[in-house]
Order: C-alpha cells, then sequence, then structure tokens
C-alpha cells in the first residue's frame, strides 16, 4: 500500500496521542463546526449503503449506525486509526478495509453514499482521484 504525504503522522504514537488529547475537547473544531456542515449536507441514512474514505476512528461509523445505515464501510490508510476504530465494538454491518482511495476496490463503488472528511489534502492526485471517482454511480461528498 503506498503511503501518502501526512498520513503517516496517525502511526506515531507521539502525534497520535496529542491528536486525541485534542479530538477529545468537547469544544473540537471538528465536532462543533465540520461535522454539523457534513450532517446538513448529507440525506437521510437509513437503510443506505455508506462508503467512509478516510474514516478514522470511527466516529462517523458510530452515528451512521444510530441513523440506521444498512452497512457501513470505512477505509483508512493509518492502521492506528483503524484499530481505534474497531474498538468501538460497532454491529456487523459496519466493516473496515486498511487503504487509501487510490486502492479501492471496485467493489466499493456500489455504495448509495460516499463520504470523505477532510481527507482531500492528503490525495496526491487529486484530479485522477476525482476522475476515477467520475466511473462510480454513487455521489461523493468530499470536504
Amino acid at each position: 500500500m503506498t503511503k501518502r504525504k501526512g498520513t503517516e503522522l496517525y502511526d506515531i504514537s507521539s502525534f497520535t496521542h496529542s491528536y486525541f488529547e485534542r479530538r477529545e475537547r468537547r469544544d473540537n473544531p471538528n465536532d462543533t463546526l465540520e461535522f454539523p456542515l457534513l450532517q446538513s449536507l448529507l440525506p437521510p441514512l437509513a437503510g443506505k449503503h455508506v462508503l467512509d474514505i478516510g474514516c478514522g476512528d470511527g466516529r462517523t461509523a458510530q452515528w451512521a449506525v444510530v441513523e440506521g445505515v444498512a452497512t457501513y464501510m470505512g477505509i483508512d490508510p493509518s492502521q492506528t486509526m483503524l484499530e481505534k476504530a474497531q474498538n468501538r465494538h460497532l454491529p456487523d454491518l459496519v466493516g473496515w478495509h486498511h487503504g487509501t482511495v487510490e486502492t479501492l476496490p471496485s467493489t466499493f463503488s456500489t455504495a448509495d453514499i460516499v463520504i470523505s472528511r477532510l481527507v482531500l489534502h492528503y490525495i496526491p492526485d487529486l484530479p485522477a482521484t476525482l476522475e476515477k471517482q467520475g466511473d462510480w454511480s454513487t455521489p461523493v461528498l468530499l470536504h
């Protein structure tokens, strides 16, 4: 698997510790600004098959399960983040994949909704990646 500039930080314990200290604050920007915006842009998730590119520690998966998704697949290049996600002990309708958007198997293109939160700056060839997405039948929410 190809590591992208920046994503390797999430597998360095000192960085990850600092990241989660900030992320766990009640007033962190992800929870107070970015996530409410995402929620306002998404259609209802009930009964949908969701792919989350850059799923991180699984917080979005936890919310998606509460919203009633049929299935949720999270993909992330960081093994550390995927381990944190798996530790959420979500139902079997949730799955995890170690990889990047560039290496996605074509079977993931059948999702009803594709989410990618705060990931674009890690993608080295964004135009080519978006062109590849154009072959999918699924609308993608990238922000």
